[in-house]
């Protein structure tokens, strides 16, 4: 139990340490030896002694903190979602001296050359962000080289869904999109077709958090031996998904079931179906439960819903952020997993993050 009333005083004589050594180990300042800083911490945590954060952050400036995300494009989508999670976890920090800004990049036509031009003003900035979360678009080498260059500058980074492990940031929150590959393999195949396509609406080619779904999917589909044809669909700027998907079933008449990664595209997947006058004829798994798509598993468009829980990803990013600078508790973590939940219409009630 924390004691508020226990001071540094206190600590200092039952450590026989200094209130300056105390001071830079609760606060991980350097100036005192890590055989010291362990000694202390041992007292302080025995001793129940709460840091004063509040009062701390008065006395320091303003942090500054940079959130980087794809714009909402409608009410409650996988990125509003993700936002509202942020912002819940700023709550919890109020009062604490620090200022996030929210840098949004529209991801219709050229996703990646937006989100490097808001990193790129960034890097312009005089101001350092102290910290930023960010969720790069893709993972290709331009969007590395700009991450590094924002670490470089001195910014503590967490990355959102894709991630640069090789990199020096804090962590990366993101669900385990192999195994989630793997999960939706397992749901076609106690769907039991025998024989057919399916369709993977398979997102960016140089996203590598939607590559490792596609392949769990693959891989999973090849350990079972299925004699399913895969068809896989990435997104290219100047062409429409949906128009695409819709091709693909005037031109194939054994499609059986249709999968997409990603938010994004379920929709696409949706509209296709319901166009082409294939609802309940093909087995429709989709991403992530925002109104729409909770309205068609409902209506019996989708068969399945894979829940990525984009609210806990922003929330933890941001914690694990302001842990780190204003509590200067450092991540236990190199990776944080976020667990995907699959969603059928019988459990959808309790299931609406």
């Amino acid at each position: 139990m924390k004691n508020k009333s226990i001071t540094l005083k206190d600590i200092s004589e039952a450590t026989g340490y200094s209130s300056i050594s105390i001071h830079r180990a609760v606060h991980g300042k350097a100036g005192v030896s890590e055989k010291a800083r362990e000694e202390i911490l041992k007292v302080v945590k025995e001793m129940g002694y709460e840091i004063n954060y509040a009062a701390s952050a008065l006395k320091r400036k303003t942090l500054n903190i940079a959130f980087i995300t794809p714009r909402p494009r409608s009410d409650e989508d996988y990125y509003d979602h993700m936002i509202a999670g942020c912002k819940k976890g700023i709550k919890e920090f109020e009062n604490l001296n620090f200022n996030v800004e929210f840098f949004l990049y529209d991801i219709e036509e050229t996703p990646e050359e937006n989100e490097l031009k808001i990193i790129n003003q960034i890097l312009c900035k005089d101001v350092v962000f102290e910290g930023i979360v960010l969720l790069p678009i893709t993972t290709s080498l331009e969007m590395k080289n700009a991450t590094e260059k924002l670490i470089l500058k001195g910014s503590k980074v967490v990355l959102l869904d894709n991630d640069f492990p090789d990199l020096n940031r804090l962590c990366c929150v993101a669900s385990k999109s192999f195994v989630t590959g793997q999960v939706v393999g397992e749901l076609i195949e106690l769907m039991n077709f025998q024989k057919g396509k399916i369709v993977i609406a398979a997102g960016e080619k140089d996203s590598r958090v939607h590559l490792e779904n596609l392949n769990g999917f693959k891989d999973y589909l090849s350990m079972i031996r299925s004699n399913l044809e895969i068809i896989e669909v990435f997104n290219i700027p100047e062409l429409n998904t949906q128009r695409r998907i819709e091709q693909l079933l005037d031109d194939n008449n054994d499609i059986v079931a249709m999968y997409s990664v990603r938010e994004t595209n379920t929709i696409d997947l949706c509209n296709a179906v319901i166009n082409k006058n294939k609802v309940g004829k093909i087995k429709l798994i989709g991403s992530d439960l925002i109104p729409i798509n909770r309205k068609m598993l409902i209506d019996g468009v989708l068969s399945v819903i894979v829940n990525k829980a984009p609210v806990e990803r922003g929330y933890n990013s941001i914690k694990i952020l302001l842990d780190n600078l204003v509590k200067k508790n450092k991540s236990d973590f190199d990776f944080i997993t976020i667990q995907t939940m699959v969603i059928l219409r019988n459990n959808i009630k309790n299931n609406e993050n």
